[in-house]
């Protein structure tokens, strides 16, 4: 559900106008993959969501769909690993329970997250914050 619609969010935000400044602003060669973010064809990767959240000045939640607030962009990014901890820690879940009862992620997503220090994809950033009941902002820091 999600994923279908923040294709259509890109696109509404990534006016033509803007694209060559989001191109700068992201560091990026050429526009290519900007008009493949706004095509549909690819979705951006975690850490490019962040950026868009920066250069829009809007929550991830709303590039995710989850709301139709703008927001703000996040300010502040804090340690993945960490802030998932620390919400597994308050709320009472287990590792065992995500990955086996639950299934929300595999032990091998844990590993990266905390081993390898990888944010997660941005599906998974979506149903993490579903299971928590959190933003996605407040997973990375906003």
């Amino acid at each position: 559900m999600y994923m279908k619609n923040i294709k259509l969010r890109l696109k509404e935000l990534l006016e033509n106008d803007k694209i060559k400044c989001l191109q700068q602003f992201l560091g990026l060669k050429e526009d290519r993959i900007i008009y493949l973010w706004k095509s549909g064809e690819f979705l951006p990767n975690t850490e490019h969501f962040i950026k868009l959240s920066k250069f829009f000045n809007c929550s991830l939640d709303f590039l995710f769909c989850r709301t139709d607030d703008f927001g703000y962009g996040i300010s502040v990014l804090i340690d993945f690993d960490e802030r998932l901890k620390e919400i597994m820690q308050e709320k009472g879940i287990t590792q065992y329970k995500m990955v086996v009862k639950d299934k929300i992620c595999s032990s091998n997503n844990f590993f990266k997250w905390f081993k390898l220090k990888a944010d997660p994809m941005p599906e998974t950033l979506i149903k993490l914050a579903d299971y928590f009941g959190v933003s996605v902002d407040y997973l990375l820091g906003g």
